[in-house]
């Protein structure tokens, strides 16, 4: 299904962090290994099991400072493994995943996303933290699902979304939820181009060089 878990992003923060020392890469091309999926979602199990361990209902205003707090003492020695442990570790996962993705769209590397497939919730966000997308053309669709839920995407989506393409644009976007095809989000300028499935990577390919 390849969706975004803890784990991906465990493995992508060091990679990102490697590709930013290394003075010979320019660019770098992120795809799906399933070509039916570039990135299904984030892992609903993990969400839904963070918030049971959290067992409170926080008010905005407070998830806020909390926010700030954990990113704050996540950089104390030995504070990051505590945490880890308990009932915040859902929380430290969501300040990992916003920082990764702040990390790929404020690199001086260029970023693209060669999507092979469906781009949901949070892979539409990586998508967008990019700065270029490709899209291969066909049945695929490009959003964020959780919307239909009342749910809104936990990774900056709806901010990145309204730097593409608008803030009038990316309102009516985010209030109908609509997931978008291959042609309508090249028409709106959610994805830059869109190219035969057979030319997707050696045309992210031929753009990075």
């Amino acid at each position: 299904q390849n969706f975004l878990t803890l784990a991906m992003v465990v493995v992508l923060e060091p990679l990102v962090g490697a590709v930013e020392e290394e003075r010979l890469i320019a660019a770098v091309m992120l795809t799906g290994a399933d070509n039916g999926a570039f990135n299904s979602h984030c892992d609903i199990t993990e969400i839904f099991e963070g918030g049971v361990q959290v067992q409170v209902q926080l008010s905005p205003r407070s998830a806020s400072v909390l926010l700030r707090l954990i990113g704050a003492l996540r950089h104390l020695p030995g504070c990051s493994a505590l945490i880890e442990r308990g009932p915040l570790a859902g929380v430290l996962g969501l300040i990992r995943l916003h920082e990764l993705f702040d990390r790929i769209e404020a690199s001086e590397v260029t970023y693209i996303a060669a999507i092979n497939g469906r781009a949901l919730g949070g892979g539409c966000e990586l998508a967008l933290a990019c700065d270029f997308r490709l899209m291969a053309d066909g049945d695929q669709r490009i959003g964020f699902p959780e919307l239909n839920n009342g749910i809104i995407p936990g990774a900056g989506g709806t901010q990145r979304l309204a730097r593409c393409v608008g803030a009038s644009r990316a309102a009516a976007l985010v209030l109908d939820a609509q997931l978008l095809g291959p042609n309508q989000a090249e028409h709106l300028g959610v994805v830059h181009q869109v190219v035969d499935a057979q030319r997707l990577l050696p045309m992210a390919q031929a753009l990075g060089q």
